[in-house]
């Protein structure tokens, strides 16, 4: 009996983690995109953004340069954030007007 009750947990666990991959899948396309022929276990150089303070994998971090300065953040909000925060007020006043 006992035996069964592992084989079910197994069972459960294995078919919740091909949910979370699916998911995963749907929710990073970008990362279905990568160079398959790298190996997994390479581990990626982990960046901070300076906006929410995320560390994020330095692959899949959007980036900026800014004063001669490479700048990576975890979204395209935080890049807009740090634009409008070390912009001049007419530089600000162009990234609101911008559709």
């Amino acid at each position: 009996m006992l035996i069964i009750r592992l084989l079910a947990l197994l069972a459960v666990l294995w078919t919740g983690k091909q949910v979370v991959k699916q998911v995963s899948g749907m929710l990073h396309p970008e990362r279905e995109g990568r160079d398959s022929s790298a190996p997994e276990n390479v581990q990626d150089d982990m960046v901070k953004d300076p906006v929410c303070s995320t560390y994020i994998p330095k692959s899949l971090a959007r980036h900026k340069e800014f004063d001669g300065e490479m700048y990576y953040f975890c979204s395209d909000e935080c890049v807009t954030k740090f634009m409008e925060q070390h912009s001049t007020p007419s530089e600000a006043e162009e990234h609101h007007h911008v559709v």
